[in-house]
């Protein structure tokens, strides 16, 4: 399980506005990749329930959210996750600025 952390929705209107545009990202490549069995494609999954939480709540509890992940699919990549909470935050921290290829530049993927 991660540390206990908490994603804040930025009160920015352009930043949320950018997290809302990524969420339809987000969600293109899960349509698009939907055949795949789920464990293929964690990473990108835990991205999509990160911001889909942080959007409709404000606030993301990084270790209940890792709870509930781990009840509906049985397991968690303790990787994939973090590496999605990491990303989600510097969306809301700084547009993205360190995320690159879909994860964080200090995080290989």
């Amino acid at each position: 399980m991660p540390e206990r952390t908490r994603i804040l929705l930025p009160h920015n209107a352009m930043r949320r506005e950018q997290l809302r545009l990524q969420l339809e990202k987000y969600r293109t490549r899960d349509a698009d990749a939907s055949f795949q069995a789920p464990e293929l494609r964690f990473w990108e999954l835990y991205k999509l329930e990160v911001l889909t939480r942080l959007l409709e709540d404000g606030v993301v509890d990084t270790y209940e959210l890792a709870a509930e992940l781990t009840d509906q699919y049985g397991c968690l990549d303790g990787d994939g996750f973090q590496n999605a909470c990491e990303v989600i935050d510097d969306y809301c921290k700084t547009g993205g600025q360190n995320v690159s290829y879909g994860g964080l530049e200090k995080i290989a993927v």
